[in-house]
């Protein structure tokens, strides 16, 4: 029960070790989940979250399912750490066809028959240059396959904005 005025959660510290704030579990019923803190293994990639941006520059790229949509976004997400950029959240959703014409506006008809095959994949990027460099690294390393990315940096934010709070709205009450 939350105490009025007071917080029961905290962000850690970028250089913090996990197992040294949450230990991990060692009952025998959980020891075939097999634990790891090794971040490059995890399937929930570490972000930034909610906490001051570098830059004013982002960028929201889009998955759609498919036969490789989460080593895609791994492999992305990887690609534009690696070049300096942060991830500041990710999320898999999925959309009907009005949850897509808020999100994707006028783009959403070319969308709507990859929407229909599953939940997809969306990544916000933040960083000087992101929008050219999620171009280039889309059209370099997964050409050929269909997502959404962000045209340019003056609309990239308003893109953010529609996909989250689209996503907002899904997880309410």
């Amino acid at each position: 029960m939350p105490v009025s005025g007071e917080v029961n959660w905290s962000l850690l510290p970028e250089n913090a070790v996990v197992q040294d704030c949450v230990p991990i579990p060692t009952a025998e019923e959980l020891r075939a989940v097999h634990v790891s803190t090794e971040a490059n293994r995890s399937i929930v990639p570490v972000s930034q979250g909610q906490t001051q941006n570098s830059s004013d520059e982002l960028c929201l790229v889009v998955l759609f399912a498919g036969d490789h949509t989460i080593a895609n976004a791994r492999k992305l997400i990887d690609e534009m750490v690696g070049k300096g950029f942060f991830l500041i959240q990710t999320k898999e959703v999925s959309m009907k066809a009005e949850d897509a014409t808020r999100v994707f506006q006028n783009k959403a008809p070319d969308y709507l028959p990859l929407l229909s095959k599953g939940p997809g994949t969306a990544s916000e990027f933040n960083g000087d240059g992101v929008v050219e460099e999620c171009q280039l690294t889309i059209n370099k390393t997964f050409n050929g396959t269909e997502m959404f990315v962000s045209e340019n940096k003056e609309t990239a934010s308003e893109d953010v904005d529609n996909f989250y709070n689209f996503v907002d709205t899904q997880m309410g009450p």
